[in-house]
């Protein structure tokens, strides 16, 4: 059976090995409450609503969509509204990002601009009809299975062509650099070009806190991204799982710096960044990564508050040049 794989299993692996080998191989799978995450949810719920009603041509009544936004309260698919969130995050519903901006400008700012750019879009656009909403796709790919959806697909009457929609919440349009082969617009692609029988498609990011649409994919980034997608693979069946420590670590839930951190996601990375919003200048790490024959040592002087120098490594060659070089100048 081929071993399933999704886009956001990739971006892992290629943000930190490390912490790539702590989910998908170790199975830790921790589940941690984060505003980031919540919002971003309710945000696509209500993007998915709104294109629900318009492909089932049914009435859009504005006030039914606020009130959802401001109190759905569903467990079940963890959906929770403005009113729950701002209760659930006290401090940081009000704290300001690199956009200058907290959650409730940002909501305010959807209600004017975002909430329904889609309407606006197919108003604009007569020749253009909702072929898909989360559609889900099973991608066979170099012998890998790889499963997601896509949050909205679009036809156009008149040439077939599909235009395919990803939903980000960003505070900031995307870097013209990332634009160019984004690897989550190639497995959509291709899964399109599968459903859909053409391989006439062109891909961007909706972005309704932006009131911005970006299109992704530059040409040729199809074949450039199978590439990239290939050696990404090739490194994860190497078994390399060097950990990347960067200030991302505070948004890591096996980080030490992770705001909140549970029980069941500490004492699992002992390579984190220092690095945190109140200390911005510290880019130490916990630990240097000594390869994997030094991994256990490590691992049990963390484990047991020892401190780093404490610990006795094996020899490898970058320790032995490193004596040498010392006895040298010695």
């Amino acid at each position: 059976m081929a071993e399933k794989f999704s886009y956001s299993k990739l971006e892992c692996f290629e943000g930190c090995h490390y912490k790539y080998k702590l989910i998908y191989k170790d199975y830790h799978f921790v589940d941690s409450p984060a505003i980031a995450t919540d919002f971003g949810t309710l945000i696509h719920y209500i993007e998915e609503t709104v294109a629900k009603k318009i492909k089932n041509n049914e009435k859009l009544d504005s006030k039914e969509i606020i009130k959802l936004l401001y109190e759905i309260n569903d467990d079940k698919e963890k959906i929770y509204g403005v009113n729950i969130l701002k209760k659930k995050y006290p401090e940081q519903w009000f704290e300001k990002d690199k956009s200058d901006r907290n959650y409730e400008e940002k909501i305010s700012e959807y209600l004017n601009n975002g909430m329904f750019r889609l309407y606006d879009y197919i108003m604009r656009n007569p020749n253009l009809e909702i072929v898909g909403i989360e559609q889900e796709f099973n991608l066979d790919f170099h012998g890998y299975l790889f499963h997601g959806f896509i949050d909205r697909v679009f036809r156009d009457k008149n040439t077939g062509k599909i235009y395919i929609e990803d939903i980000k919440t960003w505070a900031q349009p995307a870097k013209q650099e990332d634009l160019a082969t984004p690897l989550q617009f190639v497995f959509y692609s291709l899964a399109a070009e599968q459903i859909y029988g053409t391989s006439d498609i062109e891909c961007a990011y909706e972005l309704p806190l932006c009131d911005l649409k970006q299109p992704a994919g530059t040409k040729g980034f199809i074949a450039r991204g199978i590439k990239k997608i290939d050696k990404i693979l090739a490194e994860i069946e190497t078994g390399d799982f060097e950990p990347n420590p960067t200030p991302l670590c505070h948004w890591c839930i096996f980080s030490e710096t992770f705001p909140n951190q549970p029980d069941e996601a500490k004492k699992l990375c002992p390579y984190f960044s220092h690095w945190t919003k109140l200390n911005r200048k510290d880019f130490s790490k916990e630990n240097e990564w000594m390869g994997p024959e030094n991994h256990d040592a490590i691992m049990d002087a963390f484990v047991n508050n020892y401190k780093p120098k404490q610990i006795m490594l094996k020899p490898t060659i970058e320790l032995v040049d490193s004596a040498r070089r010392f006895i040298i100048r010695r």
